[in-house]
């Protein structure tokens, strides 16, 4: 990986740059899409952008009894045996710090950011510049990873972890 970039600095440079730009701009326009015209992306009119889903509520109530001092534990008061706690502790320090998931949605996008970046050098890595690149671009586009990374659920961070 150092010797791709050590070879060409500048070019990987500009392209890392324009991977994360595209990407990070089709976040932006999807995420004002959604937040100025949709808001309500599932139907369920209890919960607002960015909870979308079964799993968003599920994970941000986990979050709210953390903050509440409840601990780890389902609508029932018995130990959540179904998720893990990472991504519940992170919504629930958003919510502590700011009483909101824009913290937890802006680190996501960050770490989506990062996912472009890492598929660009496992690409180069395994098959060339050119496959690094094409892999950052086919990444930065993806409607999944620009939808999972405004949405309160764990599919970004955990792929970050992973990769």
């Amino acid at each position: 990986m150092i010797n791709i970039l050590e070879k060409n600095k500048r070019n990987t440079g500009f392209i890392l740059f324009t991977a994360m730009a595209v990407f990070l701009c089709a976040v932006a326009v999807f995420g004002l899409l959604v937040d100025t015209f949709v808001r309500d992306l599932d139907g369920d009119t209890a919960y607002a952008f960015p909870i979308y889903g079964q799993d968003s509520p599920a994970f941000v109530a986990l979050a709210e009894r953390l903050r509440e001092g409840g601990g780890f534990t389902n609508e029932y008061g018995e130990a959540e045996m179904f998720r893990t706690p990472g991504y519940p502790f992170l919504l629930a320090l958003s919510l502590f710090l700011a009483n909101s998931l824009w913290i937890a949605i802006a680190l996501q996008i960050v770490f989506a950011a990062a996912i472009v970046v890492l598929t660009f050098f496992i690409g180069s890595r395994l098959s060339g510049m050119r496959a690094g690149i094409i892999g950052a671009i086919l990444v930065a586009l993806s409607p999944n990873l620009i939808f999972h990374s405004v949405v309160a659920l764990s599919d970004i961070v955990a792929t970050f972890l992973v990769l």
